[in-house]
């Protein structure tokens, strides 16, 4: 068992005295410098410890915040696939809603409950981030359309211009899930 320390009294001797260690023996009760000089090396030490602690907190605290961070990746990455394979589903419901005349003629009870289910898929995953690319009237941009062809156009404003959408791109936080397949307009002089 470890002796403790004790504060010597008025009364009590420098002989009475406990020490923990060698080097605290080697100080004595008079000896005023070699007090100074022990706490000068205590305090560093406590200064070199405290700031061991506060190097680890803030690791710690760096190493959580990376990890959350990678976390949220890894669930955006994989929404991101699943999402990315119900898009053909997406594709189906705009070819149906594409043929105005044929989609007319089915039974209206029908057409409301399929148009039903189409909104419901939309409005769930835009809820998780998707977002549509319909670029019609936008200038042609290579990082957010695929050029399917071009045709004429009769201004020279709708010159590189995404006049017709083929096939709707989709973003999800930002991010490009699928460039929209797009006609550009080309105007020749």
């Amino acid at each position: 068992m470890k002796k403790k320390k004790q504060i010597p009294s008025e009364q009590e001797h420098e002989s009475d005295i406990v020490f923990e260690n060698e080097s605290d023996k080697q100080i004595r009760m008079g000896d005023t410098a070699s007090l100074k000089t022990r706490l000068k090396e205590c305090l560093a030490e406590r200064k070199e410890y405290l700031e061991g602690w506060q190097r680890s907190r803030a690791d710690y605290i760096n190493a959580k915040r990376e990890y959350e961070s990678e976390k949220k990746e890894l669930v955006t990455f994989a929404k991101g696939n699943l999402l990315a394979d119900l898009l053909p589903v997406l594709d189906s419901f705009d070819q149906a809603f594409g043929n105005r005349e044929a989609w007319e003629r089915v039974d209206s009870n029908w057409r409301i409950g399929v148009e039903y289910i189409h909104r419901e898929l939309v409005r769930i995953m835009s809820e998780h981030g998707l977002e549509a690319i319909d670029p019609v009237g936008e200038s042609f941009d290579t990082t957010l359309h695929e050029s399917a062809g071009s045709e004429d156009v009769a201004t020279e404003n709708l010159h590189h211009t995404v006049i017709k959408t083929l096939q709707k791109g989709y973003r999800l936080g930002g991010k490009l899930i699928r460039p929209a397949r797009v006609i550009v307009g080309e105007f020749h002089t």
